[in-house]
């Protein structure tokens, strides 16, 4: 087989690992649903973690058809192998998907981030739907991350990120599909997903072209409140303003978020910073260190206006989203005082083309 049919193959074959993924994630959203469906196109007998598999029961000639509830068997028990045999049986038979526990999802979804970090790099497969995948993985991980940040699911998310840069190094469709992407997001851990991408693509247009530093970036936005998991929970859900001993709280997860990651070998210092001094600003009265001028990390000056736009541009229990042009306009009348005049700039010529 030539090598431009090879490619093809690799392409065509890809095409349904990443409707499977899709339907994945939408089922995964149903969080009454305890068993989630995973199609048999994305399971790697080789790869696949040491997850329980279940089927689902048939009704059978006479039984309960307005059963509300379903009923699963289990098809492959934790610690037993999975044989490519017993998928193609599967299929035979007319089963095209297995059921794994919601309790299960983490591995999972870090065996799925795998398979899209493992797409071919001359695929041109970097689309809409490839992108928004890696979003939707992010946001998985970021779920996972605010539920329990521990020092695995940290390290999926700079995994993830690593994704994002490398498609937007290879593809260079791939840059104006995040960009359209990047304000439509409900704001609840999709913002973090969403400062990411903006910080990625901010940074980009600065001129900062090396994947490791884009890389650093993109984690240090993922990442920037992750702190917020230390905050008293209804600090954190307050639907009034904050008093000020709670706003006193607040003002901390910076550098608590910064405790939680200072160790990790796998964040560099830069994303590190970003993450620690986020909520700094120039004229040195912002938090939690009061640092002014070029005291300031030009990482966390990327994560700070990214976080200003993300906010201001989506949709929040309490506002809705603005125009990139009346974000603009506010940033310029209230907020000047944060952010670097030049990054500013950089920020309008990016999305001051798209549709108010």
């Amino acid at each position: 087989m030539g090598k431009l049919q090879l490619q093809k193959k690799q392409t065509q074959d890809f095409g349904p690992i990443l409707e499977s993924i899709e339907r994945f994630y939408r089922e995964a959203s149903k969080l009454k649903a305890e068993h989630i469906p995973v199609s048999l196109n994305i399971i790697d007998v080789d790869k696949i973690p040491d997850v329980e598999l279940y089927l689902k029961e048939k009704v059978t000639p006479g039984g309960n058809v307005l059963a509300l509830e379903p009923r699963f068997k289990v098809f492959r028990k934790k610690g037993l192998y999975l044989s490519q045999a017993e998928l193609k049986a599967l299929h035979q038979n007319g089963v095209d998907e297995v059921y794994l526990l919601r309790s299960d999802m983490p591995a999972f979804t870090a065996y799925i981030d795998r398979l899209l970090s493992e797409q071919p790099s001359h695929s041109p497969m970097a689309d809409e739907k490839k992108v928004t995948l890696l979003r939707n993985s992010a946001m998985k991980v970021m779920t996972d991350i605010f539920e329990t940040p521990s020092k695995e699911n940290i390290e999926r998310g700079v995994k993830v990120v690593s994704n994002f840069v490398y498609t937007l190094m290879r593809d260079p469709k791939a840059y104006e599909i995040l960009l359209s992407l990047s304000s439509h997001d409900h704001y609840t851990l999709q913002h973090s997903v969403g400062v990411a991408t903006n910080a990625i693509i901010l940074a980009k247009k600065m001129g900062i072209e090396d994947e490791v530093s884009l890389i650093e970036v993109g984690v240090g936005g993922l990442l920037h409140d992750i702190g917020k998991t230390k905050v008293k929970k209804e600090i954190i859900n307050k639907k009034g303003p904050l008093d000020e001993e709670e706003w006193g709280e607040m003002r901390q997860h910076a550098l608590l978020g910064y405790e939680m990651i200072k160790d990790n070998p796998n964040i560099g210092t830069r994303a590190k910073l970003a993450i620690l001094q986020h909520h700094e600003e120039p004229g040195g009265t912002g938090y939690p260190i009061g640092l002014s001028g070029n005291q300031i990390d030009i990482f966390a000056q990327i994560v700070c206006l990214a976080d200003i736009y993300n906010a201001l541009t989506t949709d929040r229990s309490y506002s809705s989203a603005r125009s990139p042009y009346d974000a603009f306009q506010l940033i310029k009348s209230k907020l000047s005082h944060k952010i670097d005049p030049k990054l500013f700039e950089a920020l309008v010529k990016i999305y001051g083309h798209q549709k108010t």
